[in-house]
């Protein structure tokens, strides 16, 4: 290699010009590097990682998922069901010993007991107090020789037997409305009897709409799955591939020259190449 052609190789090498000659440099130029790296995975990983992608297509991607065959609501037993319509027959028909016991409070209540015509054990008394009465009023009237049932006989023997009666009735009205008095503070509870069969009834009720809730929650979820599962389906598959398993990068770098230093480069080749001539 000559001179000359010594001195064009080392300009072309400051410019990063291939080309001999350091004429053929232009002003302002640079030099761009480019660089790639290659990241794939390791290669005894990558045919598992192959075998893993076509898996999650085959397994998740292109098979439908599927809900429980099945109901998933439990049924009432049959000792439930028993029971409920047994409930259901005791709150409507009500308790034959409480329709008693309100009657009875309404009929004290109502006074009934103080008739004459209500208590049998009055016709008794009234017949012991006649036994007593009518003797003397007999022996009164046959001193005075009125015998035969006169009108006055008979009148005198009913205010006999009035009279004989009177303590017995009175008391006997006493006694009732003490009875009435403790009927007046039993009647409100009884009344409220009633609505514990109405509200044993509404627990009936209570079971049956919690029951056919549960199977319209069971038909809300199954439409809501098949709804979502196209959707949940692929959201599977791409948790299933996702990953950083490698790849190719690509960088590049560009460094400039100003053309003051080119020029003064060139200068000092061409001077270079004029002492050698």
């Amino acid at each position: 290699m000559s001179y000359r052609d010594r001195i064009d190789h080392h300009v072309a090498g400051l410019f990063g010009n291939a080309v001999p000659g350091a004429r053929r440099y232009k002003g302002g130029g640079g030099t761009t590097t480019t660089s790639s790296t290659n990241n794939d995975p390791w290669t005894g990983q990558q045919g598992a990682l192959t075998t893993s992608f076509q898996r999650a297509e085959s397994d998740v991607l292109d098979r439908p998922l599927e809900y429980f065959g099945d109901s998933t609501v439990v049924p009432f037993s049959p000792e439930t069901e028993v029971a409920l319509g047994a409930q259901t027959g005791r709150a409507l028909q009500g308790s034959p010993l409480l329709d008693q016991a309100q009657g009875y409070t309404g009929d004290v209540l109502s006074g009934q007991f103080l008739s004459p015509d209500s208590n049998p054990f009055l016709a008794g008394v009234s017949d012991a107090v006649l036994s007593q009465v009518q003797p003397q009023v007999a022996s009164q009237f046959g001193r005075a020789g009125r015998t035969g049932g006169s009108p006055l006989q008979a009148e005198a023997l009913g205010r006999g037997v009035s009279r004989g009666m009177a303590p017995y009735l009175f008391q006997e009205y006493g006694r009732e409305r003490g009875i009435q008095e403790s009927a007046a503070t039993r009647a409100i509870p009884l009344a409220q009897e009633d609505y514990f069969d109405i509200s044993k009834l509404g627990e009936v009720g209570e079971a049956r709409e919690g029951k056919a809730e549960e199977t319209l929650s069971d038909a809300i979820a199954r439409f809501n799955f098949g709804q979502e599962e196209p959707t949940n389906r692929v959201a599977q598959f791409s948790n299933l591939i996702r990953g950083n398993y490698g790849g190719t990068s690509t960088s590049s770098s560009t460094s400039k020259q100003s053309s003051d230093t080119g020029m003064q480069i060139a200068g000092m080749g061409m001077s270079l190449l004029g002492a050698g001539k």
